[in-house]
């Protein structure tokens, strides 16, 4: 069933991270910025970045998958992804702020190889995995153009329509468990 792909933003990393983790990890990302700088959320800086990064390999291990299409909304993944792609972007987030003092052993405890977060880093690098083999995601509403090498299942028996009449346009009685699957 298709449905609506969500849009995730930087500011969506606090469905993972608390304000706080967030606000002491956050830097402007521009070659001209030094440490000290005050942050400016209107330019561009690291939340946005790796979430936008992490959307795009989602994106991008779906295209590689080539079962699913890809929703024509940029930006968009399928819902049931959101979680994990968020949890790729805190972790890269929070990773590349650490030894600055102010972070102290939140940081250390969050990043050790045998944390909690870092095993939900690393669940989520299998999602990945799993999704660049064809794993199954929810269809978008606004799907792109076809997917090259797509398996497109089709019912070579009866439509929708000719199920609820009973009887094909051929005049073959049909019921819903005389399905033929097959592919297109």
């Amino acid at each position: 069933m298709a449905v609506a792909w969500v849009v995730p933003t930087g500011a969506s990393i606090r469905k993972v991270l608390s304000a706080g983790t967030q606000q002491r990890a956050n830097e402007n990302t521009a070659d001209t910025v030094l440490e000290g700088d005050p942050f400016d959320p209107n330019s561009a800086h690291r939340r946005n970045q790796l979430v936008a990064e992490a959307v795009e390999e989602v994106r991008g291990a779906i295209r590689v998958g080539q079962v699913y299409p890809l929703s024509e909304t940029a930006g968009s993944i399928p819902p049931e992804a959101e979680y994990h792609t968020l949890m790729l972007a805190a972790y890269r987030f929070i990773t590349a702020a650490v030894g600055h003092e102010q972070q102290g052993i939140q940081w250390a405890v969050l990043t050790a190889p045998d944390s909690a977060f870092t095993r939900l880093f690393k669940d989520a690098c299998e999602y990945l995995k799993a999704l660049a083999k064809g794993a199954a995601v929810s269809e978008p509403l606004d799907p792109e153009d076809d997917v090259p090498g797509r398996i497109r299942w089709a019912d070579s028996l009866a439509t929708d329509e000719e199920y609820e009449a009973g009887v094909t346009e051929d005049g073959v009685i049909v019921d819903r468990n005389s399905q033929n699957m097959n592919t297109q």
